[in-house]
């Protein structure tokens, strides 16, 4: 994973990013106070809890956001792409993150500190509301991912995860699908808001009424989860 030019880092802010719609003399000034990080996989860029004091672009690789209960349960929030703002609303907001970020492939992350950040944002109103727009979009997906958890059955939660992650094995058909390869069990769980037990339980349980298959850290989905 290479250092980026600034010519680099342009392009990327122009192209990839909600900052495209700034000027250029502005995408030029964030090309130039941006700060390359690189997050190894499994390591954290920033945890639970602390500070907020800069706002973060992932560039390459994936990362996760993970709320940790009192109790030491994890939840998956969030799964940051290239392209993705972290940290947003904490940046603005000026408290604590809110969550950890964990690599889960090798990372590389722009970094932009407050101070210079919002000294640049205070002259582009279309940047402003671009932005503005993306926190109301956040809000909105954590708003949807409370009321999943408190309606749906864990089973609803874990098909839905199934389905959302994995892929059509034949153009134009819905089924089969498959996810290869697995993610670990507490992985799931993370992500659905449940434990590693009761994902094996609900994995079982599909497998025994057909609608999934899994082997060979491949998990294939059958038909529909109301189908007979």
């Amino acid at each position: 994973m290479q250092s980026l030019s600034q010519s680099d880092i342009l392009e990327f802010l122009k192209s990839d990013t909600i900052l495209g719609c700034a000027s250029e003399e502005a995408l030029q000034e964030l090309s130039r106070i941006a700060i390359q990080e690189r997050v190894e996989e499994s390591r954290n860029l920033f945890l639970m809890g602390q500070p907020c004091d800069a706002l973060h672009f992932v560039v390459e690789g994936r990362g996760l956001l993970i709320k940790v209960a009192p109790d030491g349960r994890e939840r998956i929030l969030h799964a940051s792409n290239p392209g993705d703002m972290v940290g947003c609303i904490p940046f603005f907001q000026g408290g604590n993150y809110p969550a950890t970020f964990s690599a889960e492939t090798p990372c590389l992350v722009l970094s932009f500190s407050r101070d210079k950040f919002l000294s640049i944002l205070s002259g582009e109103p279309s940047l402003t509301l671009s932005i503005l727009g993306s926190l109301v979009e956040r809000m909105a997906f954590l708003s949807s991912l409370i009321e999943q958890i408190s309606f749906d059955s864990v089973e609803q939660r874990l098909w839905t995860y199934l389905i959302e992650n994995s892929t059509a094995l034949h153009d134009g058909d819905e089924f089969p699908r498959m996810i290869d390869p697995i993610p670990k069990r507490e992985h799931i769980a993370s992500s659905i808001g449940t434990v590693r037990e009761v994902v094996s339980r609900r994995l079982s349980r599909l497998v025994d009424s057909q609608h999934i298959r899994i082997a060979q850290r491949k998990l294939t989905i059958i038909k529909a989860l109301d189908s007979k």
